[in-house]
C-alpha cells in the first residue's frame, strides 16, 4: 500500500495518471454511446455497429510505424497535448456529422479521432518510464489497470445514461472536455530534458520519411532480436482479439437474446460488473506481482479468463451472463498488470515508444480481424454465443504457448 501512497505523491506521475482517466473515460463514454445510436437507429444492420467498433481500431494500423518513432524523438509532452487537443476539435465536427445525421461522415471521423489518439499512449508511457523508478513499474501497470476499471466502471453506465437523457451529443460533448482536462493537466507537469526527450535532447533535425522509416526499422530489428518480446507480440494478439469481441459481443448477447426490451440498462450494469471485476483483480494483481514472478501471474491469468469467457456461452439469464462477465474482468488484470509491469524492466527506454506503437497495431489488427468475421457472419451464420467459446479457446491456447516456453525466455533474459 506504501508503494501505491508514494507513486502518487510524484505530481507529474499523479497528472499524467489522470490525463490518461479523463481521455479514456470520455472516449469509453462515446464508443458506448455509438453503439447504442446504431443499434437503435439501424437496428436491422447490427453490422453498422461494428463498422464504428472498426473505426475505433483499424487507424492503427495506418499510423503506427510513425508514432512510435515521434514520441523516441520528439517532445514527449508537446505531442500528448497536441493529441488531446486536435481531438477535442475533432468531437465538433463528429457533433456536426451527427447533427446533420450523415452516417457515412460519422465512420470516417471516428477513425481520424482513434488515430490522433494512437500518438498520446506511446508518447505517455515514455514520459512515464522517465519518472518512474525500476521498483514502481509493476504497482504503476496495476493502477493503470484500476484506471481501466475505473473507465470502464463509469463509461458504460455515463454512455448509457448521457445518451439516453441527452441523445448522442451529450456523449460527444463529453469527450470533447475530457480531451481538453487531459491537455491542460499534461500541461502543468515539469519533466527533465531527458524525460521529455529520452533518445537525443540535441535532436533537432525534422522527421522526414526517410528518418522515420529508418528509426522504425530499428525498432523492428530490435523486437526481432529480443525473444521475449516476440512471445509477447503473441499475447498482444490474442489480448487484441479478445478485447474486440468484449467491446461488442456482451451488448449483442444482451439485444439479441438476454434482455432485448431492455438491453441498454442491462449493457450499463454489464459495464459495471466488468469495471468492479477489473478494479478487483488489479488490486490483487499488484500484491501478487511483488510476491511471484511476473510470467507465472501472467500464465495463471489466461487459464482463469479462458474459462470464464467460455461459461458465458451457456449464458440463458442476465444474472448468469453477469457472473461470469465479472470474472472475466477480474481475470483481465492477472494478465495485464504483469505484462505492462514486464515490459518497462525489459525494454531499452530509447526503444519504448516503438516497441508500445508495434504493439498497439497488432492488438488492433486482431479486433478488425474478429469485426470483419462478426460483420460477414453475425447474425447470418453464427449465433450471439458462438463467439464467447471463439475467445475462450484463443486464451487457453496462448495459455499453454506460454507455460511452455515463457519460463525458458525468462531463463535466458536472467541470464544475460
Amino acid at each position: 500500500m506504501n508503494r501505491f501512497i508514494n507513486i502518487f505523491r510524484n505530481k507529474n506521475y499523479r497528472n499524467l495518471f489522470f490525463a490518461s482517466f479523463a481521455s479514456q473515460l470520455g472516449t469509453v463514454t462515446s464508443a458506448t454511446a455509438f453503439t447504442f445510436y446504431f443499434l437503435d437507429h439501424y437496428g436491422s444492420k447490427p453490422s453498422y455497429a461494428t463498422i464504428a467498433e472498426m473505426m475505433y481500431t483499424l487507424p492503427s494500423v495506418f499510423v503506427f510505424f510513425i508514432v512510435g518513432v515521434l514520441a523516441d524523438n520528439r517532445n514527449q509532452k508537446k505531442i500528448t497535448m497536441y493529441s488531446d487537443c486536435l481531438n477535442a476539435c475533432l468531437c465538433l465536427f463528429l457533433l456536426f456529422a451527427v447533427r446533420l445525421n450523415t452516417v457515412y461522415a460519422i465512420f470516417p471521423i471516428l477513425f481520424m479521432i482513434t488515430a490522433t489518439s494512437k500518438f498520446f499512449t506511446p508518447a505517455q508511457i515514455g514520459l512515464i518510464q522517465g519518472i518512474l523508478s525500476n521498483a514502481d513499474y509493476a504497482v504503476a501497470g496495476g493502477l493503470n489497470q484500476m484506471l481501466t476499471s475505473i473507465f470502464l466502471l463509469f463509461g458504460t453506465a455515463f454512455g448509457a445514461f448521457f445518451y439516453l437523457q441527452f441523445g448522442i451529443s451529450g456523449a460527444i460533448l463529453i469527450n470533447c472536455v475530457s480531451f481538453l482536462i487531459s491537455a491542460f493537466l499534461i500541461f502543468h507537469c515539469q519533466f527533465d530534458p531527458d524525460t521529455v526527450l529520452p533518445k537525443s535532447a540535441s535532436n533537432k533535425s525534422g522527421v522526414s520519411l526517410s528518418f522515420v522509416f529508418s528509426e522504425f526499422k530499428q525498432g523492428c530489428v530490435y523486437i526481432l532480436h529480443h525473444r521475449l518480446l516476440k512471445y509477447l507480440m503473441i499475447g498482444t494478439f490474442i489480448l487484441g482479439f479478445v478485447n474486440g469481441g468484449l467491446s461488442i459481443m456482451p451488448v449483442y448477447l444482451l439485444k439479441y437474446k438476454l434482455a432485448a426490451d431492455h438491453y441498454q440498462q442491462a449493457a450499463s450494469v454489464s459495464g459495471i460488473m466488468l469495471g468492479i471485476g477489473i478494479l478487483t483483480g488489479s488490486f490483487i494483481a499488484s500484491l501478487l506481482a511483488n510476491k511471484m514472478k511476473l510470467y507465472k501471474l501472467m500464465i495463471f491469468g489466461f487459464f482463469l479468463a479462458s474459462i470464464c469467457l467460455s461459461i458465458e456461452f451457456f449464458a440463458e439469464n442476465v444474472l448468469f451472463f453477469l457472473t461470469f462477465y465479472f470474472l472475466t474482468g477480474f481475470s483481465i488484470p492477472i494478465v495485464s498488470v504483469p505484462f505492462y509491469g514486464w515490459l518497462p524492466q525489459i525494454v531499452n527506454s530509447a526503444f519504448m515508444g516503438r516497441v508500445q506503437a508495434l504493439l498497439d497495431p497488432v492488438g488492433n489488427f486482431a479486433q478488425f480481424l474478429l469485426f470483419v468475421i462478426l460483420a460477414f457472419t453475425f447474425p447470418k451464420y453464427i449465433s450471439v454465443e458462438i463467439p464467447f467459446l471463439w475467445l475462450g479457446g484463443c486464451l487457453l491456447a496462448v495459455g499453454i504457448l506460454y507455460k511452455i516456453i515463457l519460463p525458458k525466455a525468462e531463463k535466458a533474459l536472467t541470464v544475460k
